[in-house]
């Protein structure tokens, strides 16, 4: 059942450490149903449930648990919002009504694998935009690496527009 951590234990002084796990202080935790219960810090371990990480990497802080962002979707971007489903252990985009209630949603099941590519081709974006500032994916001037005469990037603006940087034309 799903619920909501209330009350996480604070670490009492060093004179006054637990004798046992059973004595450390508990978590208090609240279900959906209203019932409030207290959970030792070993058991809590083993009843949370949070997204996958495969240890190598973390997603960016804008692509966590209730972020803004924009997803391309028929060629429209949508407004919404990154949701970690517990029903299907997986990420989706959704698009919330004010109330909080879903009016559409994206299942993003490999997304822990293929964020990076939605990132790069655009079709999820950080944060919401609107008005001039923003362009629609595929408006924006794309350069070929073929006519590229340097293999590794500038990694900076200022490096790019450097005058004897050879692509600094492109």
């Amino acid at each position: 059942m799903r619920g909501t951590v209330i009350s996480v234990p604070v670490d009492a002084p060093r004179t006054q450490l637990p004798l046992s796990d059973n004595d450390a202080s508990p978590y208090v935790i609240k279900l959906v149903n209203g019932s409030i219960h207290n959970v030792s810090p070993d058991f809590l371990s083993s009843i949370v449930v949070d997204p996958p990480s495969n240890g190598h990497f973390q997603f960016p802080t804008w692509l966590g648990q209730s972020q803004k962002v924009m997803f391309l979707h028929n060629g429209e971007y949508l407004k919404g919002i990154m949701v970690w489903d517990l029903d299907n252990l997986s990420w989706r985009f959704s698009q919330r009504h004010w109330n909080g209630q879903e009016i559409f949603g994206i299942p993003l099941p490999d997304f822990h694998s293929s964020h990076q590519q939605l990132i790069e081709d655009g079709t999820i974006i950080p944060g919401w935009r609107q008005g001039q500032n923003f362009r629609l994916a595929g408006s924006t001037r794309q350069v070929s690496a073929v006519e590229l005469k340097c293999l590794i990037p500038p990694g900076s603006l200022g490096k790019a527009l450097y005058s004897r940087n050879p692509d600094r034309g492109i």
